[in-house]
């Protein structure tokens, strides 16, 4: 995943979780939800998030997962490729 796309994602990630919660916040802190600019709280969000050490492993983690089926995938094409050649279909 590239710098953008993951960026991308977090920021929807970010977003999304923001409109989930933010009946609960504005009814905690009417006042503070009236003043809040949601993009600006999103985007600090992002920011931060993206500086988490645990995010940055889960990410990393992910990345791995993601390689490893890639590979796996590989590895069953290969297989059947070879297999359709030795049965001859």
């Amino acid at each position: 995943m590239s710098d953008g796309t993951s960026q991308t994602s977090l920021r929807e990630l970010v977003q999304q979780q923001v409109d989930i919660k933010w009946e609960d916040f504005s009814r905690k802190h009417p006042h503070l939800a009236g003043a809040v600019d949601r993009s600006v709280l999103i985007d600090s969000t992002v920011r931060r998030l993206a500086d988490d050490p645990a995010y940055r492993a889960a990410m990393d983690q992910a990345a791995k997962d993601e390689t490893a089926m890639a590979v796996g995938a590989k590895v069953v094409e290969l297989v059947e490729t070879w297999v359709t050649r030795i049965l001859g279909l």
